[in-house]
Parts: structure tokens; C-alpha cells; sequence
């Protein structure tokens, strides 16, 4: 019982002397950047941004007016050729599937159509 225990447990084999350092290079830059990274940094570095942004204001163009998100289809994408195909086949479709409601009264069509 004692084998099957060992067994399950994650036994890892010994990290060579290169990795350990490596490890230990990697942990020394992680702590002097976390050093750096002080309230007072992080408003300095938030002013130099607004900086930037205002510095570079008048070279940016302005571009609300030229690219919108959504222009409720007033630009909308060409139909590809298979849509406008299957466009034009329902359509075809439902011609022959309601030709046959012409020859029947009013309130039936409307209650066909509505399914009221």
C-alpha cells in the first residue's frame, strides 16, 4: 500500500545547477521591478502619458466623422453572389408556395399569413 502512495505522489527530479541560477536571475529582475512599481511611479508615469497624448493632438486626424462603427446601413457590404442566389431562390419559393392564395377568400389568406 505504501508503493501505491509513492507512486501518486509528484516526485520531481533535481533541478540542475544552470536552471536554479537562471531561476534565481529571474527572481532578482522580478523583485526590482515590483520595487519600482510605487504609487508615485505610477502617477508619474500616468502625467507623462496625458502628456504625450496632448503633445501629439494636433498631428492625430480626426475621425469621428470618417469611420463609425455601426452607420445603420447606410454603407452596408456588397451581397456575395451564393446570398443574392439563395435570395433569390426563397424568394422564387414563396411565390410558388403562396400563388394558390389568390383563389381563396380574404380571411383565410390573412389567417394563413399571420397565424392568427
Amino acid at each position: 500500500m505504501k508503493e501505491v502512495n509513492n507512486i501518486s505522489q509528484n516526485t520531481y527530479p533535481q533541478e540542475s545547477d544552470k536552471t536554479l541560477k537562471a531561476k534565481e536571475k529571474l527572481k532578482q529582475r522580478l523583485s526590482e521591478v515590483e520595487k519600482k512599481v510605487t504609487p508615485e511611479a505610477l502617477k508619474k508615469i500616468v502625467l507623462e502619458i496625458h502628456d504625450r497624448i496632448n503633445r501629439l493632438a494636433l498631428e492625430r486626424d480626426v475621425l469621428k466623422n470618417k469611420i463609425t462603427l455601426f452607420d445603420n446601413n447606410t454603407n452596408p457590404a456588397n451581397t456575395s453572389k451564393k446570398t443574392h442566389a439563395l435570395s433569390v431562390r426563397i424568394k422564387k419559393d414563396n411565390e410558388d408556395t403562396f400563388a394558390h392564395l389568390d383563389t381563396l377568400p380574404q380571411t383565410v389568406k390573412r389567417h394563413i399569413i399571420t397565424n392568427d
